[in-house]
């Protein structure tokens, strides 16, 4: 990325010949030419182009733009931390509540493509076990567990520390 809002140069440009797109219908019937100076103003037209073309609803198009922003920023903030490794620093966070059922469901913030290992241990200082790795898909992990009679555990999640 150029770190730029701006199209390298300046300005960004596609020409569309005459009759060169049979595929989707006739045209343009003469040749045209398209440029912006930014990112968002080709991303702008694009979106119009939808519009203007009968694929999608002007309705649809605004919250469209809006989630599809968020999710590219946070896709691209999330590949920032593949790329410098800041990734392995992230610590799980591990909230424990009670339910119903007498279980407890113990939910933890994870990054997609990380494993974690859930362990326990009898007391808070002694040997944690866990029952292996599971790879993230999702932002936040989760699982519920039964106590054994009057048997305490301590629970924590473990980051596998590679890729």
């Amino acid at each position: 990325m150029t770190g730029s809002e701006f199209f390298p140069d300046g300005m960004g440009a596609f020409v569309a010949p005459m009759n060169q797109f049979p595929h989707f219908e006739k045209g343009p019937i003469v040749e045209i030419s398209l440029q912006w100076a930014t990112y968002f103003d080709a991303s702008d037209e694009a979106g119009l182009s939808r519009i203007y073309g009968g694929i999608h609803v002007p309705a649809d198009d605004g919250p469209s733009r809006i989630v599809g922003s968020r999710c590219g920023i946070d896709a691209f903030d999330l590949a920032k931390k593949y790329f410098d490794g800041s990734i392995l620093n992230e610590q799980p966070n591990v909230v424990i509540t009670p339910d119903s059922m007498g279980r407890f469901n113990l939910e933890w913030n994870s990054s997609r493509g990380m494993f974690y290992e859930l362990q326990s241990s009898a007391t808070i200082g002694g040997d944690y076990s866990g029952d292996g790795y599971t790879r993230a898909g999702e932002m936040r992990m989760q699982t519920s567990v039964t106590p054994s009679g009057d048997a305490v555990r301590f629970y924590r999640v473990q980051k596998s520390s590679t890729l």
